[in-house]
């Protein structure tokens, strides 16, 4: 029994195992500025105080639009190069 939750307890412990430390501060930081652009740190806000939903907000009012325009960018590139219109490297 003792050897069980020994085995158990060092599972947990190597939970963190393979973790980016510096992926991880990446996210928190853009999460706490996306936290602040959409004024969830003003009391009036109907989300104030909570960080639920703000990578979707983000998705559609910001990068769905980037995204979508990276899209037809790549769309117009293959035509020209299908067409012979890209210079050659």
């Amino acid at each position: 029994m003792l050897c069980s939750l020994a085995s158990q307890a060092s599972k947990r412990m190597n939970n963190l195992e393979g973790w980016d430390v510096e992926e991880q501060q990446k996210r928190a930081i853009f999460m706490d500025h996306c936290y602040k652009v959409y004024g969830r740190d003003n009391k009036d806000h109907p989300m104030h105080g909570v960080y639920t939903g703000l990578w979707q907000e983000f998705c559609i009012k910001e990068a769905g639009y980037a995204m979508r325009d990276r899209f037809f960018e790549m769309m117009d590139a293959i035509a020209q190069y299908e067409a012979g219109n890209l210079p050659q490297a």
